[in-house]
C-alpha cells in the first residue's frame, strides 16, 4: 500500500509541475470536441453522405502521399530544436517540400484518371490536394513541431485552435450556405493558407531561423531518421486508410461516410489522450533510457484503468449523441463505436511507449514495434472485412490496437532482443533483393 501512496504523491506532484503544459495541451482538444459535437451534425445536414464519403476517400489518398515527403523529419527535427539548432525547423521543412513532388504528381495523374471515369468531383478534389499536401500537412506540422520542441505549450494550445477549430467553424458555416464539397474543400485550404503564411513569417523573424539555417545551425540526422522511416510509414498509412479504400470501392461512398463518423467520433477521445505525448517528449530525450524505462513500468497499470474508465464514458456518450443528433441515415454507427471504443484502454500506455522511443530516435525500435502489427492489421482488415462487412473492419482496428500495444512493450523492454532480430531481417531482405 505504501509503495501505491507514494506513487501517486510522485504523479500529482508531476502534474502540479506540469498543470500549464497539461492545460494548454488539452485546451485545443477540449475546444476541438465542443467544435466537432456542434458541428458535424450540421456538417452532415448540409452535405450529402456521398459527397462526405467521397471527401473521405481523397483524404485516404492524402494519407499515403505524405509517406513520400517522410513525415518522420519533422517528428525527428523537435530533437535538434530542444538543442537549440534552430536552423533544423527550415532543414526539415525544405527537405520535405522537395519530396512533396512526387506526391503532387501522383495528385495529377490521380486528377487526370478521375476525369477520365467523368468523375469531376473526385478529380477537383485531388487537385487541391496539392496544395493541403504542402500547406495543411507540412508546413502546419512543422509549426506545431517547433513550438513543442520550444515547449511553448500555450503557443502550441493557439495554434492548433487558429488552423483546426477556427478551420471547422469556417467550414461549417461555408457548407450550410452552399451545400458543395467543393466550396467546402476550399475554404478550408484559402483560410489555412492565409494563417500559415502569416505565422511562418512572424515566427521566422522572432527566432531568426532563417539565419539560424543558413549559418548551418541545424541537425541533418532528423532526414536520415526521415527517410529510413518511410518503411515503416508506408505500411503505417496503408493499414490506417485502406480500410477507407476498400469501404468507398466495395460498399460505396455513403457506408465510407458512416463509418468515417464512428472513426472520428472515436479519434476525438483517442486524439485527447495522445497529448500526454508532446507532455513528456522533452524529458524523454534528456532521460538515460533506464531511468524512462522503469518510469513507464510503473506508469502502466493506472494508465490502463484510467482509459477503460474514459471508454466506458464514451460510449455512452457516443450512443447519446448519435441517437439524437446525427442524421437517420448514420444511426448504424453506434455499433462501429462501440467496437472501435473497445481498444481505447491500450491508447495512453501505446503513447507512452511510442514517445519514449521517438525521443530517443530508436527508428528500428520504432519499425519493429509498428511495421509488423501493421502487416497483421492488413490482414485482419482483409480476413473479419471479408467475413462481417463494415463490423469486420472495426474489430480488425480494435485488435490491432492491441497488437500494438504489445509490440511496443516488446520494443521498449526487449530491445537487444529486437535489435537483433531486425539486425537478421535487414540481412534477409538485403539477400533477398540481391
Amino acid at each position: 500500500m505504501s509503495k501505491w501512496v507514494a506513487y501517486f504523491n510522485k504523479l500529482n506532484q508531476f502534474f502540479l509541475k506540469k498543470k500549464n503544459h497539461f492545460f494548454f495541451l488539452n485546451l485545443p482538444n477540449v475546444v476541438n470536441v465542443f467544435v466537432t459535437v456542434v458541428s458535424l451534425p450540421i456538417l452532415l445536414r448540409s452535405l450529402s453522405s456521398e459527397a462526405y464519403g467521397q471527401w473521405q476517400y481523397v483524404l485516404a489518398f492524402q494519407s499515403l502521399a505524405v509517406v513520400f515527403t517522410a513525415s518522420q523529419i519533422t517528428s525527428a527535427s523537435k530533437r535538434g530544436i530542444a538543442l537549440n539548432k534552430a536552423g533544423t525547423f527550415y532543414f526539415a521543412l525544405k527537405k520535405r517540400s522537395q519530396l512533396a513532388l512526387i506526391p503532387s504528381v501522383l495528385f495529377l495523374v490521380l486528377a487526370e484518371l478521375f476525369i477520365l471515369k467523368n468523375d469531376i468531383v473526385l478529380s477537383y478534389l485531388c487537385l487541391m490536394s496539392i496544395g493541403y499536401l504542402y500547406i495543411n500537412t507540412i508546413v502546419v506540422l512543422s509549426l506545431s513541431e517547433y513550438y513543442i520542441a520550444k515547449e511553448q505549450f500555450a503557443r502550441w494550445s493557439t495554434w492548433q485552435m487558429i488552423t483546426s477549430t477556427v478551420s471547422t467553424v469556417l467550414g461549417c458555416v461555408v457548407a450550410v450556405y452552399t451545400k458543395n464539397i467543393l466550396f467546402f474543400v476550399l475554404s478550408l485550404f484559402v483560410y489555412t493558407t492565409c494563417v500559415v503564411l502569416v505565422e511562418l513569417v512572424r515566427v521566422s523573424r522572432r527566432d531568426h531561423l532563417v539565419a539560424a539555417f543558413k549559418a548551418k545551425e541545424y541537425d541533418a540526422s532528423c532526414y536520415t531518421y526521415g527517410i529510413k522511416s518511410i518503411p515503416n510509414d508506408s505500411i503505417n498509412a496503408l493499414s490506417f486508410k485502406l480500410v477507407d479504400i476498400i469501404i468507398a470501392n466495395t460498399f460505396g461512398y455513403k457506408d465510407l461516410a458512416i463509418f468515417s463518423v464512428a472513426q472520428k467520433i472515436r479519434n476525438v477521445l483517442v486524439n485527447v489522450l495522445k497529448t500526454l505525448g508532446p507532455l513528456l517528449y522533452v524529458e524523454f530525450a534528456k532521460q538515460k533510457l533506464e531511468f524512462g524505462m522503469e518510469r513507464i513500468k510503473r506508469s502502466l497499470v493506472v494508465s490502463f484503468l484510467g482509459g477503460t474508465g474514459m471508454a466506458i464514458v464514451a460510449v455512452g456518450s457516443a450512443y447519446t449523441y448519435i441517437s439524437f443528433f446525427l442524421p437517420a441515415e448514420y444511426q448504424s454507427a453506434i455499433l462501429y463505436v462501440f467496437i472501435l471504443a473497445l481498444s481505447i484502454p491500450f491508447v495512453i500506455p501505446t503513447t507512452f511507449l511510442y514517445t519514449f522511443l521517438d525521443a530517443h530516435l530508436r527508428y528500428r525500435a520504432i519499425t519493429f514495434a509498428t511495421v509488423i502489427p501493421n502487416i497483421i492489421k492488413i490482414m485482419l482488415i482483409l480476413f473479419f472485412g471479408y467475413l462481417f462487412g463494415l463490423v469486420g473492419f472495426a474489430i480488425a482496428l480494435s485488435v490491432h490496437t492491441v497488437f500494438s500495444f504489445l509490440f511496443y512493450m516488446i520494443a521498449v523492454y526487449k530491445k537487444d532482443q529486437v535489435t537483433q532480430w531486425m539486425e537478421r531481417g535487414f540481412k534477409l531482405f538485403r539477400s533477398f533483393v540481391h
